[in-house]
């Protein structure tokens, strides 16, 4: 239960974030140029693909030792991710810095999140159902997102 309303205000944030980047970076506006928005929004996403990769290399071999904490430091990058994304709006002429430090904190979030979760499910499996588990989690999770994106449009 937990779990569920963890991801639902995952995803309205994650949705107010990338409303502020869009009218940070121009989209929705008369001054809009839409290849200068593309290119910064396609440099801020390789930027934080790169971090991402770059540190997890360097934790990767650690998630299984305290899968409980590292899933909690996911949770609070992601948030972190959101809130600096959404800074965009108030200095747009830092989106790109900004933009792609909030991807580099998202995709770590995502990375770490996703690294912890087998360690965590198997707690769950008891009687050999791990597959079972899996079918829940999913559709839990699909569950929060779809109603978190809808809420996360309402509010934004």
């Amino acid at each position: 239960q937990n779990t569920f309303f963890q991801i639902l205000f995952s995803q309205m944030s994650r949705v107010m974030a990338t409303q502020a980047m869009l009218l940070a970076v121009g989209v929705g506006t008369k001054q809009t140029v839409p290849l200068a928005a593309v290119t910064a929004w396609v440099l801020k996403d390789g930027i934080g693909h790169i971090v991402a990769i770059a540190f997890g290399t360097f934790i990767n071999q650690r998630f299984d030792s305290d899968p409980k904490r590292f899933r909690f430091q996911a949770a609070t990058l992601g948030k972190l991710a959101d809130s600096v994304s959404i800074l965009t709006l108030h200095w747009p002429q830092y989106f790109l810095p900004l933009s792609a430090l909030g991807g580099a904190f998202s995709r770590l979030s995502a990375n770490t999140g996703a690294s912890c979760r087998p360690k965590i499910y198997e707690t769950f499996a008891l009687s050999s159902n791990l597959g079972d588990i899996m079918r829940c989690m999913t559709a839990q999770t699909t569950a929060a997102q779809l109603l978190g994106t809808a809420m996360g449009a309402a509010v934004g």
